[in-house]
């Protein structure tokens, strides 16, 4: 067996680049006449799975939620990766200085964290509405255990959240594919 070192400067320092742990092994790049195959498991060199759009695909098994009125409600409870999609409406008959919208928050068991949000900006001392606006939102999110996703309605009763959930990887990263998929 060969086993000759490569001499590109160039090479040697992409490779302590990508592998930070290697330099610390007193052992640069070698090329040597043993073969050693690679197999590619991914999507795209297997077809044997759907990819990332197909398999965030929305399907019948999607859970609907609804918040409005100055309300909060936990959207998502269980462990895992899930797809969220939605839309804000917000009308700001707000009066005076208090803001209105619409919060996402991330629980860990004990603290909110705003992770997405969308105010409307108090009135000035009328009754007057504020234009209409609307928000769509699309996004994944990661719950760990014992944490939530959280809808919260500020203020105004005109304001609403509503959209759908799907878990599109359980909470090892494994797809979770949309409901009544079959490969072929």
């Amino acid at each position: 067996m060969v086993d000759t070192p490569i001499v590109s400067e160039t090479l040697q320092s992409q490779f302590r680049t990508t592998f930070p742990s290697q330099i610390t092994s007193g052992r640069d790049l070698h090329v040597s006449d043993v073969i050693i195959p690679i197999v590619d498991f991914s999507t795209v060199a297997t077809g044997s799975t759907l990819s990332t759009e197909l398999n965030n695909a929305i399907d019948y098994s999607m859970g609907n939620y609804s918040v409005t009125s100055a309300s909060s409600s936990s959207i998502i409870t269980t462990t895992g990766f899930f797809r969220v999609v939605g839309s804000i409406g917000l009308v700001g008959a707000n009066t005076g200085s208090t803001n209105g919208g619409v919060i996402f928050e991330m629980n860990d068991g004990t603290t909110d964290k705003i992770v997405f949000q969308q105010k409307v900006i108090g009135g000035v001392g009328d009754a007057t509405p504020n234009s209409p606006f609307m928000q769509l939102y699309d996004f994944i999110c990661y719950i760990h255990t014992n944490h939530s996703l959280k809808v919260k309605v500020i203020d105004s009763t005109r304001n609403i959240a509503a959209g759908t959930t799907r878990q599109v990887a359980d909470i090892n990263g494994n797809a979770t594919k949309p409901l009544n998929f079959v490969s072929e």
